[in-house]
C-alpha cells in the first residue's frame, strides 16, 4: 500500500507540475499579446499627430515666429491670405466679422496723421462701396521706405483692428482702424501730371518689384542664382498672356533637369518651372521647414496629378500619382501633405508619401486648411459645404450654408474662429459676382455670423 500510494503520489504531482506549466505558457502568451497590443497601440497612436496649423494659414505679420530673414521673405511672397474688401459698408456694419482678419482694398490717402522714423499714421478713403465722405479709413504700422503722401493711391494689405471713436481737425468720427502690412503704389495721372486718387487703377499693378523677387529667389534657391526679367522670347502660347510679368531664376545647380530654371510672378504668387508646357503644368510650393522643395505636376492629356519631393541637393525623395484627375487641392505641414484628390482626402506622410489614414470621402470640395485639431474643407454645395475632419479620420462636425456657392476665396483663423470669404453669382446677373463673409466656429462648425446683402 505504501508503495501504491507513493506512485500516486508522485503522479498527481506530476499532474500539478503539468497544469502550472501550461497555465505559466498560458498567463505568458496572454500577457505577451497584451504587452503587443500595447505597442501596437502605442505605435500606431504615434503614427499620425500632427497639431501643427497647415501653410495656408500662416502669416507674414506671426509675432511668435521664429523665421529667418530669409524665411520671412519667402512667407511674404506666397502670404496672399487676405480678404478682398469690394464694400466698405462691411466694416462698419460687421466689425465683429472682420475684427483680426487680414483685408485688401484700394485707398487715396487723404491727409498723413503722423509720420516719422519708426511709424507713420494716415487718413485714407477706401474707393469703393461708399461715397468719398463716408468711406474713411486709419492706416497705421512701422514706418515704410518710400513714406506716404497725400494724395497718392495705394493698394493695402493690413489687418482689420476694430471702429474706433476719434477726432480730427476738431471733427468726431468712428473709423475703421488697419494695422499696415504692405502697401503698392497704383497712382493714376491726368495729363498734365497730376495725381487723380479718384481714379485709382489697382487691377494691373504688380504686387512685387523685380527686386523683391530676386530676394525671393535668392532665399529659395540660394545666392548662386542668377536672375533676370522675362521676355517676350519666354512666353509660350497656351501658358503665358501678354500681361504676364516674371522674372526667370536660373539655378547654378543643373544636376537635375526639373530645376533647371523657375519663373517667378510679380503680380501674385506664382512659382512655375519653365519645363511646363500647355498639357503639363509643373508648379513649385514651399514647405515651411524651408530644407526641401516640393513641386505639384498637372498632366491634362493623361488626366494625372502627381506630387514630388525633392531636397535641398535636388534629390528627389518620392513621387506619388494619382490618376483620373486633373486638379487636386492641398495644404501641408513640415511633417504631411493633406489632399483632396477625385473627392477623397488624402493624408500623406511627407516622408514616404505614404497615407497615413484610409482615404476620407471628401466630394465636391474646393478649400483645404490644416488646423491644429484637425483638417477644415470648404464646398460649394448648399449642404455641408463646411466640415472639419479629425486627426483620427472621423468627421468632426458638418456645417450647411444653405445656398451654393460658386467660389471660395480666402480662409483665415483667428484664435477658435474661421473667417471665409465666399463668392456667389448675383441671381438676376449671373455673371456678375458679390461676395459674402461668414465666420464660424473652429470647434463646432456653428456660424457665428454673417453679412447679408444690402
Amino acid at each position: 500500500m505504501k508503495k501504491v500510494n507513493k506512485k500516486i503520489a508522485f503522479i498527481i504531482i506530476a499532474v500539478i507540475l503539468v497544469i502550472a506549466l501550461a497555465v505559466f505558457i498560458i498567463l505568458g502568451i496572454v500577457n505577451k499579446n497584451k504587452e503587443e497590443g500595447k505597442k501596437e497601440t502605442t505605435s500606431e497612436s504615434k503614427v499620425f499627430q500632427d497639431y501643427n496649423v497647415g501653410d495656408g494659414l500662416l502669416s507674414v505679420d506671426d509675432k511668435n515666429s521664429n523665421l529667418s530673414e530669409r524665411q520671412k521673405i519667402v512667407l511674404q511672397y506666397f502670404d496672399d491670405n487676405y480678404l478682398s474688401i469690394e464694400d466698405y459698408s462691411y466694416f462698419k456694419r460687421y466689425p465683429d466679422i472682420f475684427k483680426q482678419t487680414k483685408v485688401s482694398f484700394e485707398a487715396a490717402v487723404e491727409k498723413v496723421l503722423k509720420s516719422n522714423d519708426k511709424e507713420f499714421e494716415v487718413l485714407a478713403q477706401v474707393m469703393s462701396g461708399a461715397s468719398a465722405s463716408q468711406s474713411y479709413v486709419i492706416i497705421k504700422g512701422d514706418q515704410t521706405e518710400r513714406r506716404l503722401m497725400e494724395g497718392e493711391c495705394i493698394k493695402v494689405q493690413g489687418r482689420f483692428i476694430n471702429n474706433e471713436d476719434m477726432t480730427i481737425d476738431g471733427v468726431s468720427y468712428n473709423l475703421p482702424v488697419i494695422e499696415y502690412h504692405n502697401n503698392i503704389f497704383c497712382n493714376v495721372y491726368d495729363a498734365y501730371g497730376q495725381l487723380m486718387p479718384e481714379a485709382c487703377g489697382c487691377t494691373d499693378v504688380a504686387m512685387y518689384d523685380e527686386e523683391f523677387a530676386k530676394e525671393v529667389a535668392e532665399a529659395i534657391f540660394g545666392d548662386s542664382v542668377s536672375v533676370r526679367m522675362g521676355t517676350e522670347d519666354d512666353l509660350i502660347l497656351g501658358i503665358h498672356a501678354w500681361s504676364d510679368v516674371f522674372v526667370v531664376a536660373t539655378l547654378e545647380n543643373q544636376s537635375n533637369a526639373n530645376f533647371k530654371a523657375f519663373e517667378i510672378y510679380t503680380s501674385f504668387p506664382y512659382i512655375r518651372d519653365v519645363n511646363s508646357t500647355e498639357k503639363v503644368i509643373r508648379y513649385f510650393n514651399y514647405t515651411s521647414d524651408f530644407n526641401h522643395y516640393l513641386i505639384s505636376v498637372q498632366d491634362t492629356d493623361f488626366k494625372t496629378f502627381t506630387f514630388e519631393y525633392y531636397d535641398k541637393d535636388l534629390n528627389k525623395i518620392w513621387s506619388r500619382e494619382f490618376e483620373g484627375t486633373e486638379t487636386a487641392i492641398y495644404d501641408n505641414t513640415d511633417n504631411y501633405i493633406y489632399s483632396v484628390v477625385n473627392n477623397e482626402l488624402h493624408i500623406l506622410d511627407m516622408k514616404t508619401s505614404k497615407d497615413v489614414v484610409e482615404p476620407i470621402a471628401a466630394a465636391n470640395k474646393v478649400k483645404i486648411n490644416k488646423l491644429k485639431d484637425g483638417i477644415f474643407l470648404g464646398g460649394e454645395d448648399s449642404f455641408d459645404t463646411f466640415m472639419l475632419v479629425g486627426l483620427d479620420g472621423e468627421v468632426k462636425w458638418k456645417t450647411n450654408y444653405g445656398k451654393s456657392i460658386y467660389h471660395i476665396g480666402s480662409i483665415q483663423l483667428i484664435d477658435d474662429e474661421l473667417v471665409v470669404e465666399v463668392y456667389q453669382e448675383d441671381p438676376e446677373e449671373p455673371q456678375q459676382l458679390f461676395t459674402e463673409y461668414v465666420r464660424l466656429s473652429a470647434k463646432d462648425g456653428s456660424i457665428i455670423s454673417q453679412t447679408e446683402l444690402y
